[in-house]
């Protein structure tokens, strides 16, 4: 591989885990700053406590706000980084034609 593609590759891998990371937690201050007191359960089961200086900030609709882009943007990042990354992968596999897609499989050699 060419060193842009590592580059390009652990730049797509990195993105994909800070998202995994970035996207629960932006969610957590979406519901600790809700007006209608959402319960933060994780896995259905364990209650999480809201993040005490959002959920007792008087200016909760900035926090609000700014969770709901982040979580928006996050989402639509996430998408795109899973097709670039299959892309890269499909292009590997089809056009290059080297094993990385076989290595992935974990039969693979």
């Amino acid at each position: 591989m060419a060193w842009w593609e590592k580059t390009a590759a652990s730049l797509t891998h990195l993105g994909l885990y800070t998202i995994l990371v970035a996207m629960p937690l932006t969610g957590w201050i979406i519901v600790s700053a809700s007006p209608i007191n959402i319960p933060t359960l994780v896995f259905d089961t364990l209650p999480l406590p809201h993040i005490g200086f959002i959920a007792t900030d008087p200016d909760k609709d900035q926090w609000l706000a700014v969770g709901e882009w982040g979580h928006w943007l996050l989402a639509w990042s996430a998408g795109a980084a899973v097709l670039l990354h299959a892309a890269a992968a499909l292009r590997h596999h089809f056009i290059l034609k080297d094993d990385i897609l076989r290595r992935m499989l974990p039969w693979g050699s």
